[in-house]
């Protein structure tokens, strides 16, 4: 199973001689990415600027918006401490998050999508109240891998895992009971 960002299905499969592939909200399509995104990159200086403790609150509002449920305290710190002034990498490391996302484009890889179905079975795992990537590039994700399917979960956002933790590890059961009889 994949969850995140900046996947390159084809690339990860043959790499890793995948036998079969679970996607959890991946950002494999083209450019993808939130407006405030752009807006830290137009305006790099400006951000720069900001004192750490403000871009905290970007930080833990950046968090909240992955998710369709309230996260728990715990959970909110535990996703944001690291990009916070006292976590591990910062608020400078925060905003070259954004910076390369706004900048991060799959789509030369694109091309080789179709063959990846073709060699290994595919599931897609989406949030239906995904804000950051429309629902839509399920779909259309599921055309270019050449998927078997695609399950979108509902009251679920980006962050899948938190807002619907059993739902999704029921569809990743049923997967690898279909699929992964022989090991991953």
């Amino acid at each position: 199973m994949i969850m995140g960002t900046g996947v390159d299905a084809s690339a990860t499969a043959t790499r890793y001689h995948l036998r079969e592939l679970c996607l959890v909200d991946g950002v494999v399509l083209g450019r993808s990415g939130l407006p405030f995104f752009k807006l830290v990159a137009e305006n790099e200086g400006v951000f720069a600027a900001v004192p750490p403790h403000l871009i905290g609150g970007f930080v833990r509002s950046y968090v909240k918006n992955a998710t369709y449920n309230v996260l728990s305290k715990e959970v909110e710190d535990m996703l944001s401490d690291p990009w916070l002034a006292s976590g591990r990498q910062g608020p400078e490391r925060f905003l070259q998050e954004m910076i390369q996302a706004h900048y991060r484009d799959v789509s030369d890889v694109e091309t080789q999508y179709s063959g990846v179905g073709g060699r290994l079975p595919i599931k897609i795992v989406w949030g239906m109240e995904d804000t950051w990537i429309p629902v839509a590039t399920a779909e259309k994700l599921k055309k270019a891998l050449n998927a078997e399917e695609v399950v979108l979960i509902e009251e679920a956002g980006h962050l899948i895992q938190y807002d619907q933790p059993s739902k999704l590890a029921v569809e990743v059961g049923l997967w690898l009971g279909k699929h992964g009889k022989s090991g991953v």
